[in-house]
């Protein structure tokens, strides 16, 4: 529970746990408590042996030692000699089997430590069960649940990704310790647990705390629902842990009633953890700071990538020029004349200004005629039609130049963006500003996803990818291979690969889609793939949707649908202003619906089924608009995005 402490607690443990002596006491005092308050833990009046997970879990050291004598202790003190005997047995198999298998390969199979302990519980607990007279099922099946349970408790103790259930068995045991008929720590443990893990995450934590005291049977109030109806209402009404205890306490006493008893100590107990959780603070992560070396590095490497962007910004390509056309037209047609000196040397200048006024007519509509040559020089012209014949074949080398020109021109841009970007997101991250900033996530995304393939229902061009970025953003991407089948599928995977890998690496939304087109225009074969991607804040309900080639999308409240998007050619057409996504930023706070299509979808039809549909299911929403004859002309699909509010968060 050392981030549930009070900051100042926390900064004085810190500084304890330095010193290495105290650090080694403190776990060694942790361990044995747990220990006294596991060995606890009953079903109803029955102890279950889940301390025996813990204690092989511990290492073959004075932690085990500690934690066994604290379940001893624990045995003695809540159950009593008689009962405490085949509880200290395991316990001590426990030890010897901790002590025997540490450092084994066989210790570290994730089945070993389970199995040895349902082996050592029923092992004990067999004889207890021969000696009784006669063997009624009520018991054989008690021998069977103690046996699992200390298998349990070694799964439970074992994974650290589990810490509700992990709190659950503490909850058993805290359920036997309690101040007369006013509070039960059991009781107050899970309405403080719960409502420090406020919001639909908590669910899990009301789940394990509440089954953990119903089991226990110290009251005869279901409280399971009590915590869960507490905390959907703080969800619902955003309440947060501020009347965390107010709520709980209310919720608990219809259930009272049901039960056809008051017990006191349930609303009191359920009030004193609410009002705990209400001013524990919980412990901010700290941001580490990266260390000056790197910062350095980084830095350095951002000044690379500039001076490479300004090489490349530098370095242009020569305009082909007019009087370049000229000399080489003179080149072809007039090698090896015997006037070429009296034209272009002596009669030079008035003989270049004359052609030069006819070259612009002429490129300009791409195509040479006779008439294009000055009367006076044709008819001084010894080589007429091969002058005429080196403008047209120098007319289609220059058409041939440009387009190579113009396409290394795009390349050079390309590259210039992607040295752009890697400069500032080096900068960005010697600042360590690719850190999560944004505020505490207040939303939730709630999808819908429905698809059906041109030939056949798992053969669709199209592809959709969603996933959580840095902070507090969600992506939803959808994107359209051209054409159908199992080329167009392979595009559009492969785009949504590369635009999930740089989102969540923290490009932002428009520099990944346009290093996509970059990539698409470095690869010379045009776009291949539309892109609708969708930027989710959790944090203030807002998005921002990026539209690239894609159909048209729609945005529905209630029965209004409005069309988000126009038409524009896709990715890896063109580089510069007029070829960039349209940004379209929304407000998504009172559940409004996205609705994304591929361009199957695209139509009035779609717009009609959409207004109509008064559901408030994402998936029936999509479903519905992918429903139609088995036949159809495209890929058809459909996702619908609607953000929903968390209950409450935790502060």
């Amino acid at each position: 529970m050392g981030h549930f402490a009070p900051a100042a607690v926390q900064a004085v443990g810190h500084r304890l746990r330095r010193i290495e002596p105290l650090k080694t006491l403190l776990g060694l005092v942790r361990d044995g408590a747990l220990a006294y308050i596991l060995s606890a833990a009953a079903l109803k009046t029955s102890p279950i042996p889940i301390c025996i997970g813990f204690i092989v879990n511990c290492n073959a050291d004075w932690s085990s030692l500690v934690g066994a004598m604290g379940a001893a202790l624990g045995y003695f003190h809540f159950w009593g000699g008689q009962a405490a005997l085949e509880p200290l047995a395991g316990i001590i198999a426990a030890l010897l089997g901790t002590a025997i298998f540490t450092g084994t390969e066989l210790r570290e199979r994730s089945w070993f430590l389970p199995a040895l302990c349902t082996g050592i519980t029923a092992a004990l607990g067999f004889p207890f069960l021969l000696n009784k007279p006669m063997l009624p099922a009520a018991d054989l099946l008690d021998y069977c649940f103690r046996a699992l349970c200390a298998g349990a408790g070694a799964v439970i103790f074992r994974e650290p990704s589990i810490p509700p259930m992990r709190w659950g068995a503490i909850i058993l045991g805290l359920c036997q310790v309690s101040f007369g008929r006013v509070l039960d720590l059991g009781i107050a443990a899970s309405s403080l647990l719960v409502g420090l893990h406020g919001g639909m995450a908590g669910l899990s934590w009301a789940l394990c705390c509440g089954l953990a005291i119903d089991l226990s049977g110290i009251t005869k109030v279901m409280l399971t629902p009590v915590l869960c109806l507490s905390l959907l209402s703080d969800s619902l009404t955003g309440n947060g842990r501020r009347r965390h205890a107010l709520t709980t306490t209310l919720w608990c006493v219809p259930f009272l009633y049901l039960s056809g008893t008051f017990e006191p100590v349930v609303p009191i107990s359920l009030g004193a953890g609410g009002l705990a959780s209400a001013f524990l603070p919980v412990e901010k992560k700290k941001v580490p700071r990266p260390s000056p070396q790197i910062v350095q590095r980084l830095e350095q490497a951002a000044e690379s990538m500039e001076y490479l962007e300004n090489l490349l910004s530098q370095d242009r390509m020569p305009i082909y020029r007019g009087d370049i056309f000229l000399e080489q037209v003179i080149a072809r047609a007039c090698q090896g004349c015997s006037r070429r000196e009296q034209c272009w040397i002596m009669e030079g200048e008035e003989n270049r200004s004359k052609l030069k006024r006819c070259i612009l007519p002429m490129l300009e509509r791409r195509k040479v005629q006779p008439e294009d040559l000055p009367e006076d020089f044709r008819s001084r012209c010894r080589r007429p039609d091969g002058m005429l014949r080196a403008m047209y074949d120098t007319m289609e080398d220059m058409r041939l130049r440009l387009q190579h020109e113009a396409r290394q021109t795009e390349s050079r841009k390309a590259l210039e963006h992607q040295y752009a970007f890697l400069a500032w997101y080096l900068r960005e991250a010697a600042q360590g500003l690719f850190l999560p900033r944004d505020g505490e996530k207040q939303y939730e995304p709630d999808l819908g996803i429905g698809a059906r393939g041109k030939f056949g229902p798992h053969d669709s061009g199209d592809a959709v990818v969603h996933f959580p970025g840095p902070g507090s953003r969600y992506y939803v991407v959808l994107c359209d291979g051209m054409g159908a089948g199992v080329g167009a599928a392979r595009e559009s995977e492969r785009a949504t690969e590369i635009l999930q890998g740089m989102l969540q690496a923290g490009y932002p939304a428009k520099a990944a889609l346009e290093t996509l087109n970059d990539l698409y225009v470095l690869r010379d074969t045009g776009g291949f793939s539309t892109a609708d991607l969708l930027e989710l804040h959790l944090d203030t309900g807002r998005g921002v949707l990026y539209k690239w080639g894609a159909a048209v999308s729609f945005l529905k409240h209630r029965r209004a649908v409005r069309l988000l998007g126009t038409a524009a050619p896709p990715p890896g057409v063109g580089i510069g202003e007029t070829h960039r996504a349209e940004v379209i930023r929304l407000s998504l706070q009172r559940q409004e619906v996205v609705v994304l299509v591929s361009d199957g979808l695209d139509g009035e039809e779609t717009q009609t089924k959409i207004a109509d549909y008064t559901g408030h299911s994402t998936k029936a929403l999509a479903s519905l608009l992918v429903a139609g004859p088995e036949i159809q002309e495209d890929d058809q699909t459909a996702v619908a995005v609607c953000l929903r509010p968390l209950s409450s968060t935790v502060t």
